[in-house]
């Protein structure tokens, strides 16, 4: 969800960030995803847990 973020400092730093997400990134997809389908099913907005 950062990718403008981590472009950046990726450049700044010639390159030497980890590309790769971490749990917190995976934490926060899947509530997104849940939140997707929960939405689906239900047919209304479904608030995202922060």
């Amino acid at each position: 969800w950062r990718v403008e973020e981590d472009f950046l400092a990726a450049v700044k730093s010639k390159g030497r960030v980890l590309p790769h997400p971490n749990f917190e990134d995976g934490l926060r997809y899947m509530r997104v995803v849940q939140a997707v389908s929960d939405s689906r099913a239900r047919n209304e907005w479904v608030a995202v847990k922060s």
